[in-house]
């Protein structure tokens, strides 16, 4: 028997089947009208004849999880004998679909259809997507995401189940995935973190369980990145799936000016959804971005931020939630210097300011271009002018920092072991007021150092300065109390007489001598006086409060 019927509706015509063909082909929840031709061959008996159906539809929308198909338009056959060696049954239905057209949201795609088994629908694609700013744009939400130019395609194939692409309760992918995907000269803004990215060109492969970049390029206005890595369980996390998201990369920057620490560390940017029904892919696509794993292996010839500059740089460090984990940075730096930190920094909203732990030491390091790089660790009295030495340093520091990455004073703590060898001190304000009061003669312009070793407390805005010695050409010092980065400093002066023998230029340092620290000795305090430190004499040491209170 055959019979023809023009642009009858999916609704409509699946009361003529048998209940089991219309309740798997209405779970597919296609609704459309279609022009269908149908053959109907076999016998008046029980046995199931067997059937045919040419179709065409009409243009007809279809919802997925992530998106609205849109505008979609086929032509293709059915049987309920695809396997000809088998007979008829909803279990040996098949539909074939070789173009499949229509746009995801905006987007235009092409694909091949294939699905086996109306019982348990069996679904194979192979199809194309692509898309270009314009398209883009349309798809997701213009308060969060903005692409300029540039072009994007991906070629897919899915193997498995039609009605649920991701079970739940096994965590698991209904079937096989793979495809890839390349970008071509894309620009695009993410707006919540003011991350501006362009030149974005590269190539992806993946499958259900992973996202393989072998080589991706992009910019991000200052500095060109290479990229390579695997993004792990993406396409199940858009589905649902409670598995953390997870990627693996390696970063080559030839030339880095670092300016991500201001956009990791500003405070997140609020948008409003302006179109919030119409955007799954974007909420999907913020979700993900706020909650992956990244896991870095970075290498740049050379760095610069700031005064800080530094070559051969290698590290690897964690992103997650607008925080950073250092694993380990290491480059050369400061004129024949090596840097080594490790630590972290938290701008995940859990506090008011970022947070920043660091552990470090820097070895073999010219010690004015330490204060340089540093912009002489935000204060006025000792700096880059007047230092030259080398220093080897082992440090812990921790601080808050504003959204501008600048340190929140009162918030510092840290420990600084310090070694510093070959050392000049020039044109220091505090020795040259001390030249007022003592030895008047000498050169205290320029001051060279015996090699001095101490450990320095931060907390607040104050150093602890246990006590120590400062050997040099011009004076011999014990010096201890507090250097303030505000107006609390008070440091402790003790000069021997023993400085009044002769120093000239034949005068050979000479550290550690017990005799020095013996006998008389005039007393200075160095004191914060609105904002200036001035040297004055006093009669005798400042005792130590807190050492007071332990007796």
């Amino acid at each position: 028997m055959n019979f023809e019927a023009k642009k009858i509706a999916v609704d409509n015509a699946l009361p003529l089947l048998n209940t089991k063909a219309r309740l798997q082909i209405d779970s597919i929840g296609i609704h459309t009208e279609v022009d269908t031709e149908v053959k109907i061959e076999g016998q008046l008996s029980e046995k199931i004849p067997r059937v045919d159906v040419h179709f065409k539809t009409v243009p007809f929308e279809y919802n997925l999880p992530v998106g609205t198909l849109r505008n979609v338009k086929t032509d293709g056959n059915y049987t309920n004998q695809g396997d000809t060696s088998r007979v008829p049954s909803v279990y040996n239905a098949r539909l074939t679909a070789p173009n499949v057209t229509g746009q995801f949201e905006t987007i235009p795609f092409n694909f091949a259809l294939t699905i086996n088994n109306f019982r348990n629908p069996m679904a194979i694609f192979d199809g194309t997507i692509q898309a270009d700013s314009t398209n883009l744009n349309s798809l997701f939400d213009p308060a969060r995401y903005r692409f300029k130019n540039g072009k994007a395609k991906i070629d897919f194939h899915f193997n498995g189940s039609l009605k649920a692409f991701y079970n739940p309760k096994s965590d698991q992918f209904n079937g096989k995935l793979w495809g890839k995907a390349s970008l071509q000269n894309i620009s695009m803004d993410y707006l919540p973190r003011q991350v501006h990215l362009k030149k974005i060109a590269g190539e992806f492969v993946f499958n259900e369980k992973a996202l393989v970049i072998p080589k991706l390029s992009l910019s991000d206005g200052q500095n060109m990145l290479f990229i390579n890595g695997k993004v792990v369980d993406l396409i199940p996390y858009l589905f649902g799936s409670p598995k953390p998201l997870r990627a693996a990369v390696n970063v080559n920057i030839p030339s880095w000016k670092l300016n991500w620490l201001e956009t990791l560390l500003a405070p997140r940017a609020q948008v409003v959804n302006k179109r919030k029904k119409k955007l799954k892919l974007s909420d999907l696509l913020d979700n993900a971005i706020d909650n992956i794993e990244i896991t870095a292996k970075l290498n740049s010839n050379q760095l610069k931020y700031k005064n800080f500059q530094a070559t051969k740089v290698k590290g690897e460090f964690t992103v997650k939630d607008n925080s950073m984990r250092i694993e380990y940075f290491l480059m050369n730096a400061f004129k024949g210097g090596q840097l080594r930190i490790s630590g972290e920094m938290n701008n995940s909203g859990a506090n008011q300011l970022p947070h920043v732990v660091v552990k470090g030491k820097i070895t073999n390091a010219d010690v004015q271009t330490v204060f340089y790089s540093f912009e002489n660790f935000g204060q006025k009295t000792i700096t880059d002018q007047n230092l030259k030495g080398k220093l080897n340093t082992d440090f812990s520091f921790e601080t808050r920092l504003n959204n501008n990455v600048r340190i929140v004073p009162s918030s510092m703590k840290g420990l600084l072991n310090i070694n510093l060898t070959d050392g000049y001190i020039n044109n220091f304000e505090p020795f040259l007021k001390m030249k007022r009061l003592v030895f008047k003669r000498r050169n205290f312009e320029s001051v060279q150092f015996a090699p001095i070793k101490n450990t320095f407390k931060l907390s607040g805005e104050e150093i602890e300065i246990a006590p120590m010695e400062i050997e040099s050409n011009v004076i011999t010092l014990f010096i201890d109390g507090i250097y303030s980065f505000g107006k609390k400093t008070d440091i402790n002066i003790q000069i021997p007489l023993s400085n009044l023998k002769r120093r000239d230029s034949t005068y050979v340092l000479d550290p550690n001598n017990p005799e020095k620290r013996e006998g008389s000795k005039i007393f200075l305090r160095a004191i914060d006086e609105n904002g200036e430190v001035n040297i004055k004499l006093a009669f005798r040491k400042k005792k130590d409060k807190n050492k007071e209170k332990e007796r």
